[in-house]
């Protein structure tokens, strides 16, 4: 994932079934970049998918993921609880 990044100044997390540890033969790999704006987020995304290292990469700013905790959705907070960084 390194070589794929570069010098992309991000985090990238594994959530969904992978993380939780309850994945079976038909799971994808589910991954979220963080990175300080949406942008620089996309463009790391879009590197990871061209990659093929996840099946579905999600893109967002610092903010954004500090604040996840709090979120009205619950899908979001428990992304956020769930997800390991890698």
């Amino acid at each position: 994932m390194r070589d794929t990044l570069g010098t992309n100044d991000c985090s990238v997390w594994l959530f969904g079934s992978l993380a939780r540890g309850d994945w079976d033969g038909f799971s994808d790999t589910d991954l979220l970049v963080v990175a300080a704006d949406k942008d620089a987020a996309e463009r790391a995304a879009d590197q990871l998918i061209a990659a093929l290292v996840g099946d579905d990469v999600l893109a967002i700013d610092q903010e954004r993921w500090q604040a996840m905790d709090r979120s009205p959705s619950p899908h979001w907070r428990a992304i956020r609880a769930q997800a390991i960084r890698l």
